[in-house]
């Protein structure tokens, strides 16, 4: 059964409604015939449907801020540059303090030998969320702070004093003093589930904030890009293929069979738009042979 609802767009008959159907459905919405101008009023229209309108405008603005990606139109930013032979493990954009809801990639060009994006159904019931860790950062508050302090402190760190408290049984990773009555902590911390705005439902989502910790993650993307024969491989293995790799703190023995029960394996071609929910669904690419081609794909995120 195939997860992965298409959509030919029409300036005449196309109605986002369409897309909202694929997305309640938690289905993954791909329209093809999209000009690079009209990706942006399409997504725009999606969002606004779904009340996301004012999230995919704040995510476009944080990229461009951040520097870390560098904005095409109003709302799709580049991805993150890779270097030769690497690929993109599974993983829901953002974490569960950002709780972005709707992930979208638009394909300007692909014309390499690899590319696939893989988009993997998180399976809500997997028993392997129970050793999973996400990076959080939480904090102990000693006296009392302003509301300015608060508003300060979630801007600059994305930390809650009210609700980002500290707890006694998650591991800390590091400290720092971050006001006179707030001690900031990195910890790993069980994963939680986040409300689906889409499905109106508590999710498990797999944030990237969970999925890069994780050794097994690469280790589980790289077998299953093998047995799809997706798999690109230097021929003496200098290069690293993980995107990650410097992140990943521990092998927590993830079973992608376990944590996701459906795949979708396509290639984007140009003018094709992949929506989803962010929550439900993780996202992923396959490498490519250097020099095979050029990947041009941007994304959206609301």
């Amino acid at each position: 059964m195939t997860r992965l609802q298409q959509i030919h767009y029409s300036e005449d008959s196309f109605e986002a409604q369409s897309v909202i159907s694929a997305l309640t459905n938690d289905d993954v919405a791909l329209i093809s015939g999209v000009e690079q101008d009209i990706a942006d009023d399409l997504i725009f229209s999606v969002c606004e449907l779904l009340g996301l309108d004012e999230s995919l405008e704040l995510q476009a603005g944080f990229a461009s801020i951040q520097g870390h990606r560098q904005t095409r139109n109003d709302f799709y930013m580049t991805v993150n540059r890779r270097r030769p032979y690497q690929f993109i493990p599974p993983h829901s954009e953002g974490s569960s303090f950002s709780k972005m809801q709707l992930a979208a990639f638009y394909c300007i060009e692909n014309s390499t030998d690899g590319g696939e994006t893989i988009l993997w159904h998180v399976n809500a019931n997997a028993t392997d969320w129970n050793h999973l860790k996400e990076k959080k950062r939480k904090c102990k508050v000693i006296g009392t702070l302003t509301d300015a302090d608060k508003h300060k402190i979630r801007t600059s760190y994305q930390l809650d004093v009210d609700s980002d408290r500290l707890l006694q049984d998650e591991e800390i990773l590091t400290s720092q003093k971050i006001h006179e009555n707030v001690t900031m902590y990195e910890v790993l911390s069980k994963p939680e589930k986040t409300h689906s705005i889409i499905l109106d439902s508590y999710q498990y989502a797999y944030w990237d904030s969970i999925s890069s910790l994780d050794h097994d993650c690469a280790i589980r993307f790289q077998e299953y890009c093998k047995r799809q024969s997706l798999l690109k491989v230097c021929s003496n293995n200098s290069f690293p293929m993980d995107n990650a790799a410097q992140r990943r703190l521990r092998n927590f023995g993830v079973n992608f069979d376990e944590l996701f029960d459906h795949t979708v394996i396509h290639k984007l071609q140009p003018g094709q738009l992949i929506i989803f929910n962010n929550i439900s669904w993780a996202h992923s690419a396959a490498n490519w042979t250097p020099d095979s081609g050029v990947r041009n794909v941007v994304g959206a995120f609301a």
